[in-house]
């Protein structure tokens, strides 16, 4: 599918990795909606994306949910925790080495989950 979670719905560029065009099936991960992270190239294709928050709206509980969208989490992870009391268990893989001018909004966000007493839901280290 072409379609991608971000903090508001709408359309968007969904930038491919660098080396999408020598290998499509190899290289079908790691796109991101950020342009500016390292590994993705020039190409992109215009994708729909959906809310974090219109996601989770939908649950009453969710007992697990898998966060690896390429660099997006640093936007999203406040919706995260708002819905925090629906979710029983966060896996959400930080995007830091390939994005490293997101380093502030790495620790603000390990600051707000530590300070919101979620670390124990929170697993940023799972990969």
């Amino acid at each position: 599918y072409n379609e991608d979670v971000s903090l508001q719905s709408g359309k968007a560029s969904l930038h491919l990795h660098e080396n999408h065009d020598d290998a499509p099936d190899i290289f079908s991960e790691s796109s991101s909606l950020i342009a500016e992270k390292a590994n993705v190239g020039s190409h992109s294709v215009e994708v729909k994306v959906t809310s974090i928050s219109e996601i989770l709206e939908q649950f009453e509980r969710i007992r697990l949910i898998k966060i690896d969208i390429e660099g997006s989490e640093y936007d999203i992870y406040p919706a995260l925790i708002d819905f925090s009391d629906r979710i029983d268990n966060v896996f959400m893989e930080p995007h830091l080495t390939v994005m490293p001018n997101r380093r502030e909004d790495d620790k603000a966000m390990r600051l707000l989950i530590e300070e919101k007493c979620l670390s124990k839901k929170f697993n940023l280290d799972w990969f």
